[in-house]
């Protein structure tokens, strides 16, 4: 038996009380299934299904079993069934079920088994299902004098996987909003999400915190964006008089989540959405310390006013455009660009941005390649940009051959830079080939499926053969066949030549 899901978490908390940053709990997921990041697929479940099971379903038979052999002390009769159930299902949709069993049978069951049981699940599991069953069950006793559990609790709540169930813990504890918030701030992926949803902000420090932090998540600000406006005060904090610099960034980023209606539904669920976008517009157009990025949430509200057709009669669509080519906002834009900032702001506010960023990838193509695959996509002196990359990059001698390699660390930015310049070529025909034929022999997997991506969207909009377009191309290709070590690039290669 391998260390319990507890005891690896425990020797992975650094001295300030974080987990450290590469700690992975083991995936249960078996070889070919889709593995999801931490807390991923409760996530998913909470936001975007029913989440709840039925008692007809096996899962719900098999925890019941578990529930009735651990009340008759056949601990390791329990232990198996739950181990089977970790290995098929997830605890979420389970939990109301399995707990009103418990509830309904507290008289019948041996209630004090079956938290022994669950205490052992949530110290000495080892597949993350069984902790969260174990951890779900003891909703149901009294936490008063527990504290040797609340430590553990605590510990397990620092992963993004095990934080939603540790808080369901802590709701029914002394000062839950205290334990609460300290975990928030040391969770950063989807248990942030969760405590964000479910903490009051019965405090300045905690509603402070949310103005300044709550939608910064490592999953989408957009979960968070609904939670946060609702806990802030949002209208009165905006509308203030003395704002301050950071807090107004804050409700910014709050905005600029709302207005992200892809995962879950956002401003629009507002009574007065306009009321909320013309109070912060007002609150823009009041300040004189705005920066260039600054700019971004309002230019975000512009395009959602455009999908949304909502460029209303009220005037506030023509208000927020007349500010963003304003003379005030054109002046801080023409300053970042002169010190070669801001690109991509002044992209989408239309400014002649080109000339700039064209000199500052000159000046360091490897660091500004990003900027360099706009200028592609914008067609702006797109050989002399290839010409660039293909010196500065040195593409031939990082064509050493095909490999495994992700192209994470210092080792491989090259590779990452002439990524980025692949990726503009699809839609080029014959434009790049100088770059095309090494980043087909990079080590790193994304270099040689963005060289095939390009080759793929020149062959479709050609509407011809490889042969026939670039024969020289084609006989290349088919030499790279044998050296090839990933079957997923050697059929699109084989697709390409017209061998499938």
């Amino acid at each position: 038996m391998g260390n319990s899901i507890y005891e690896m978490i425990r020797g992975a908390v650094t001295a300030e009380g974080y987990l450290s940053e590469n700690f992975r709990l083991p995936d249960d997921a078996a070889d070919g299934q889709l593995k999801f990041a931490p807390g991923a697929m409760d996530g998913i479940l909470f936001y975007h299904t029913a989440g709840t099971e039925s008692e007809d379903s096996e899962g719900y038979t098999i925890l019941v079993n578990a529930i009735e052999s651990a009340s008759e002390g056949r601990t390791d009769e329990a232990f198996c069934s739950v181990e089977t159930f970790a290995a098929k299902y997830h605890v979420l949709g389970f939990i109301d079920l399995f707990q009103e069993y418990v509830i309904e049978n507290k008289d019948r069951l041996t209630v004090g088994n079956v938290i022994d049981f669950a205490v052992r699940l949530m110290m000495e599991g080892i597949k993350v299902e069984a902790v969260k069953f174990g951890m779900s069950l003891l909703e149901l006793i009294d936490w008063e004098g527990q504290e040797r559990l609340k430590s553990a609790v605590r510990l397990l709540a620092l992963s993004d996987e095990l934080t939603l169930y540790a808080a369901f813990l802590m709701r029914c504890w002394e000062n839950p909003n205290r334990e609460l918030f300290d975990i928030l701030q040391k969770v950063e992926g989807w248990g942030r999400v969760h405590i964000v949803r479910m903490i009051e902000a019965d405090s300045e420090d905690i509603e402070e915190w949310l103005v300044r932090n709550g939608v910064h998540n490592d999953v989408v600000p957009a979960y968070s964006g609904m939670d946060c406006f609702g806990k802030v005060h949002y209208l009165e904090r905006i509308r203030h008089p003395a704002l301050d610099l950071e807090i107004y960034r804050g409700l910014a980023d709050i905005l600029d989540a709302m207005l992200d209606e892809g995962p879950v539904t956002g401003i629009s669920a507002l009574e007065d959405p306009e009321e909320v976008m013309r109070a912060f517009l007002t609150a823009a157009k009041a300040r004189t310390d705005l920066e260039a990025q600054d700019y971004t949430t309002l230019i975000d509200l512009k395009e959602y006013m455009e999908q949304t057709n909502q460029e209303s009669p009220s005037g506030l669509y023509v208000e927020l455009t007349d500010f963003l080519q304003s003379g005030q906002v054109q002046e801080t834009m023409r300053s970042a660009l002169e010190r070669k900032e801001a690109f991509e702001v002044a992209r989408r506010l239309g400014m002649d941005y080109q000339e700039y960023a064209f000199r500052a990838v000159t000046e360091d193509f490897v660091n500004n390649a990003w900027i360099a695959s706009r200028l592609v996509a914008d067609g702006y002196k797109v050989e002399e940009i290839i010409d660039l990359a293909y010196d500065r990059l040195d593409v031939e001698r990082i064509a050493t051959g095909a490999g495994e390699e992700l192209g994470l660390g210092d080792a491989f930015e090259a590779h990452r830079a002439l990524t980025l310049i692949l990726q503009e070529l699809r839609n080029r025909v014959n434009v790049g080939e100088k770059l095309i034929r090494p980043a087909l022999k990079s080590p790193v997997v994304s270099n040689r499926h963005m060289a095939l991506s390009a080759l793929e969207g020149w062959t479709e909009q050609s509407g011809q053969a490889l042969q026939e377009l670039l024969p020289k191309m084609a006989g290349y290709l088919e030499g790279l066949l044998a050296e090839e070590v990933r079957e997923d690039l050697r059929q699109r290669m084989e697709q390409i030549l017209g061998k499938k």
